[in-house]
């Protein structure tokens, strides 16, 4: 049973890395026990291939990436059940000017929707909402929001 468990973890984490409790939950859904997941997980864990911190941290580039905010970030990082502790630190690893940079993504996803499909009004209220969503804090959006022109141009201030 153990050498079967231990086979299904590694097929698991052959997709992409995933969290313990990612990881735990798939197992448990699989039939295994959950004190031979709990001892798996932590020998994985132990064996450095399974790496909240990681996750997290990859999980945050990503978003940024995306042109997501830290709230938004934080969310993932809840939903993909990555530790407290973890998530705590790859979210305080993001300096201001990655946040500004995932801002600027966002901000230049506005003009570049698809042919046909409903594009966002460059009216400031509705880009500080649309950057609400995506998880920026109220004072980054709504600064960019009165700066915003059709999601074009630089997004910074002199005194930045």
């Amino acid at each position: 049973m153990a050498d079967a468990l231990h086979a299904a973890a590694l097929r698991l984490l052959t997709g992409r890395a995933l969290s313990e409790r990612e990881l735990s939950d798939r197992l448990l859904r699989r039939g295994f026990s959950p004190a031979a997941v709990r001892a798996e997980v932590e020998r994985l864990r132990q064996a450095g291939l399974v790496d909240d911190l990681e996750v997290a941290r990859a999980t945050c580039a990503r978003g940024l990436r995306r042109g997501y905010g830290r709230q938004r970030l934080a969310a993932l990082l809840a939903r993909r059940g990555v530790g407290e502790e973890a998530a705590r630190r790859a979210l305080t690893e993001i300096s201001d000017e990655e946040e500004e940079g995932a801002l600027a993504r966002a901000l230049g996803r506005l003009g570049r929707r698809p042919a046909g499909s409903e594009t966002l009004s460059p009216e400031p209220r509705r880009v500080v909402r649309y950057l609400l969503a995506r998880g920026f804090p109220p004072s980054l959006a709504s600064r960019a929001g009165g700066k915003s022109s059709h999601g074009q141009g630089n997004h910074s201030t002199p005194d930045d």
